[in-house]
């Protein structure tokens, strides 16, 4: 939902078509190949660690925009962005797997995926309310860098209390 929404029009109308698709490429060439890969990385490392290190870099990421709002630092968010969302759809199925039962896993994928839905689609209307709100764009990337460090949090919680 950022990268759809505040981030593309941010890039667009600031920087033109060519930075956009400059841009885009970078999340792109990034989110292919570390989707293909994700499964091995979560065979190799703990789930926790894996969702912990996609939402803090992402959160620098996005964090950095809202000081720093220039090509390097929103280069740099869509890098984060494209582990982000490759990454952790990789590894909240994997949890799934791990946590529910046979009988009932549709059930919990079907839930993984209606919250993930709601939260793109918060974020796209959310940022569009922000940047009207606070008359900038900077305020919306660090609002959502924030709750990308709380998801830190929860991914850590998440390890201490499931063992994932």
């Amino acid at each position: 939902g950022v990268l759809l929404g505040i981030f593309a029009e941010h890039v667009a109308t600031g920087y033109g078509f060519l930075s956009l698709s400059l841009i885009t490429l970078v999340f792109y060439i990034v989110r292919i190949p570390s989707s293909l890969f994700g499964g091995f990385i979560l065979d190799k490392l703990p789930r926790s660690t894996v969702l912990s290190v996609s939402f803090a870099t992402t959160s620098v990421g996005l964090v950095s925009i809202g000081l720093y709002p220039n090509q390097l630092s929103l280069a740099l968010g869509a890098l984060a962005l494209g582990f982000e969302a490759s990454l952790v759809p990789v590894a909240s199925m994997a949890i799934v797997g791990d946590a529910a039962k046979p009988e009932r896993r549709h059930m919990a994928l079907g839930a993984v995926y209606a919250w993930r839905d709601l939260g793109v689609a918060l974020a796209l209307i959310g940022g569009a309310a922000m940047r009207n709100a606070f008359g900038g764009i900077e305020q919306p990337f660090l609002i959502f860098g924030m709750a990308y460090g709380v998801c830190v949090i929860l991914s850590l919680y998440l390890a201490r209390t499931r063992g994932l």
